[in-house]
C-alpha cells in the first residue's frame, strides 16, 4: 500500500513539473492599440480569439476564433523581436504629436511578462515592429 501511494505521489509531482516546463517561451497575447481624441481601435489576439474594439462615432466590438496557422505566424514574428528593447524603439515619424495620426502601441504578453512598445504613429511603426503590425492589421480586417 505504501508503495502504491508513493508511486502515485511521484507521478503527480512529475506531471506538475512537466506542466511548468511547457509554459516557458509561451506567447499569451499580442495587442495593438491606436487612440486619439474621441476614437480608439484595439485588436487583441490570443491563441483562442481575435477581439477588435472600435470606439468613436460608431462603437463596435467583435470576436472570432484565431486560426492555428495565423497564431503560429504571429508567434514567429514575436520570437524575432528583442522584447526587452521594444520600449526603446524610435518611431520614424512624429505626426501623433500634432494629431495628424493616432497614437499606436503594441503590447505583448509572453512567459507571464508584459512588454509595451514605445508609442508610434498609426501606419508608421518602427521598422522592427512593421511585420508584426502588418500581420495584426491583416488579422483585424477578418473580424466583422
Amino acid at each position: 500500500m505504501k508503495y502504491v501511494l508513493f508511486s502515485a505521489i511521484l507521478m503527480i509531482l512529475h506531471n506538475c513539473t512537466g506542466q511548468t516546463k511547457g509554459t516557458k517561451n509561451e506567447l499569451q497575447f499580442v495587442s495593438y492599440t491606436a487612440t486619439t481624441r474621441g476614437s480608439s481601435f484595439n485588436c487583441k489576439i490570443s491563441a483562442d480569439s481575435i477581439k477588435v474594439n472600435v470606439l468613436g462615432t460608431k462603437n463596435k466590438s467583435s470576436t472570432i476564433a484565431t486560426k492555428e496557422g495565423d497564431w503560429r505566424i504571429l508567434s514567429e514574428l514575436v520570437n524575432q523581436l528583442s522584447l526587452d528593447s521594444i520600449k526603446s524603439l524610435k518611431s520614424p515619424t512624429d505626426n501623433r504629436h500634432t494629431d495628424r495620426a493616432r497614437i499606436a502601441e503594441i503590447e505583448i504578453k509572453k512567459d507571464d511578462k508584459l512588454y509595451l512598445s514605445n508609442s508610434f504613429d498609426e501606419g508608421s511603426p518602427p521598422k522592427e515592429l512593421k511585420p508584426l503590425v502588418d500581420k495584426i492589421s491583416l488579422l483585424s480586417q477578418t473580424v466583422e
